[in-house]
């Protein structure tokens, strides 16, 4: 499970990069907001996963 959401991140990850190196596209604050967003609910549900009862 923590290895899929692992795997999940560095897909994002490599994606918001790529998205970065187009000289097409610059990045915008609309995607920014939005990675740091999901990067944001990875983490929490890694800490939900780790501390079930931290949640209540």
């Amino acid at each position: 499970m923590l290895r899929d959401i692992g795997l999940n991140r560095w897909e994002i990850v490599n994606y918001v990069r790529q998205l970065d190196s187009e000289p097409a596209s610059p990045p915008s604050l609309v995607s920014r907001l939005i990675f740091i967003a999901i990067v944001a609910v990875i983490v929490s549900a890694m800490v939900w996963v780790d501390h079930p009862h931290a949640a209540r």
